[in-house]
């Protein structure tokens, strides 16, 4: 059948479906009332009699459409399959969408084909047609596919923003995952739609849902903190560097302070930590975090539930397997300077922020080496509090966790003991004075800073950007490690 004719096709074939959807299915029983007689018996007969045939014929009723629904969106979903021509697969989506609206019943079953079309990619071809054509090869990636993509973000984030889904699952990584396309158009209406609705409503749920939606993007589907999380595999962009590292830095550049330190937290409790046998619990997460957000006045509703003591994962050998890409990513975060946290008192307000390389002007004095200088008044004891508060959580729940991890990468002769030391390097940059103190082994010290002194001798702008990969979030001209 020629493409236009399947088009149309579709098109009546949706309308269709939402005139079904639009009414209310009639209720049964209506006609037995004409049977009722003046005798009280009768009356209290027929009535029971007409109620028991209504709710079986609306039982009956009940059952047929949801029969009529499951085909539906049966068939709707084959029409979004890869091997269909996206003229037909954008159509397709639009009449779920708008099913969807009508009946959320269905979302369950409709809403991954719809986050899956975010993920098309390479050269459409007609059903029928060789996939070698000139023709086809005309048909590239901004004529078709950035409008089907765009059609499905479209989707997706108008039942997002309009409650018709909830945000988890399917659809936080739907979200997340356009904020990488490629096409710039997809990508601003992504991000526009995460700074307007997503970070407003689920800035709290941030840390639980970015580490849900790193260990997806890796494809590590049987990491502990991912059990019994929606999976979907289009969306698995593990040999995408640049996309990955567009969505990180985007994210990480908009969250609070805050948010930032719990990201951080959960990484090493809910991604590192299970490969270690003795997985950390974050007790102490909860009550310290919703003590920084009363004096910040930051929503405190992170969740506190971490990993539950099980089998540690086995080391991965290489970087191109899903649990060798996931563990990548994670240290480099980890290294990234975006998820390094101080506090610091600025205009008499207490933060946690992110450490600068220069003051900026009317931010008050910055703290130095980890130690809060000494200052008048009631604020700067409080500041001091929160910095001895920062410094016991990486003491206690974050240095545990990477000293196990050198444990065992170094019995093992893993690949990732490099980037292990970069990242236990920039945790601890803010303290490296106390370098022995928070280690608290000295030989563990002495190759921490023989590896800083290292990078910073050897190591360029050209090869720190090689060493941090995906993870480019600092200015080249800034130097690596200047204050090791």
């Amino acid at each position: 059948m020629p493409l236009r004719l399947r088009a149309l096709a579709v098109q009546a074939f949706g309308k269709v479906a939402l005139s079904r959807s639009s009414f209310p299915s009639s209720t049964a029983g209506s006609g037995a009332s004409s049977s009722l007689s003046s005798s009280p018996l009768s009356v209290s007969l027929s009535s029971s009699s007409s109620a028991v045939v209504g709710v079986e014929q609306k039982r009956e009723g009940n059952q047929q459409r949801d029969g009529d629904e499951f085909c539906v969106v049966r068939a709707l979903s084959g029409l979004l399959s890869e091997d269909e021509h996206p003229i037909l697969r954008i159509g397709a989506l639009a009449v779920l969408s708008d099913l969807i609206q009508r009946q959320s019943g269905i979302a369950d079953r409709s809403l991954p084909r719809i986050v899956a079309a975010l993920a098309s990619h390479g050269r459409a071809t007609e059903r029928g047609t060789a996939a070698t054509e000139d023709v086809q090869e005309a048909e590239d990636e901004t004529t078709l596919l950035a409008p089907l993509r765009k059609v499905a973000f479209t989707c997706l984030a108008t039942l997002v923003s309009e409650e018709f889904v909830k945000f988890k699952g399917h659809a936080v990584q739907g979200m997340v995952y356009a904020l990488g396309d490629p096409h710039p158009d997809i990508r601003e209406a992504a991000e526009a739609v995460f700074l307007r609705v997503i970070l407003p409503r689920y800035e709290a749920k941030l840390p639980v849902l970015f580490v849900e939606c790193l260990i997806s993007f890796n494809g590590f589907y049987t990491h502990p903190a991912f059990a019994g999380k929606a999976a979907l595999r289009a969306l698995c962009c593990r040999a995408d560097r640049e996309r990955k590292s567009r969505i990180y830095r985007f994210v990480l550049d908009r969250v609070s302070s805050l948010t930032k330190h719990r990201i951080q937290q959960r990484l090493v409790s809910s991604v590192l930590a299970a490969w270690i046998d003795d997985q950390p619990q974050l007790a102490s997460v909860p009550s310290s975090s919703s003590f920084v957000s009363s004096s910040s006045s930051v929503s405190s509703s992170s969740p506190s539930s971490s990993l539950s003591p099980s089998a540690a994962l086995s080391l991965p050998v290489r970087f191109e397997d899903a649990d060798g890409a996931l563990l990548s990513d994670a240290l480099r975060l980890l290294a990234c300077s975006a998820l390094r946290v101080r506090v610091k008192k600025s205009d008499k307000s207490l933060v946690v922020d992110e450490e600068s390389e220069e003051g900026r002007p009317g931010e008050g004095k910055k703290t130095t080496k980890g130690k809060p200088k000494a200052a008048e008044g009631e604020g700067s004891s409080v500041v001091e509090l929160l910095d001895l508060m920062v410094k016991k959580l990486l003491q206690t729940e974050v240095v545990p966790v990477l000293r196990s991890l050198d444990v065992l990468m170094r019995a093992n002769l893993s690949p990732f003991q490099e980037e292990l030391l970069t990242a236990f390097c920039e945790v601890l940059r803010d303290y490296w004075d106390e370098l022995e103190e928070m280690v608290g082994e000295a030989s563990l010290a002495k190759e921490l800073r023989h590896f800083a002194q290292m990078r910073m001798v050897d190591v360029s702008c050209p090869q720190r950007a090689a060493v941090q990969g995906v993870l480019a979030f600092e200015d080249c001209g800034k130097p690596t490690a200047d204050s090791l």
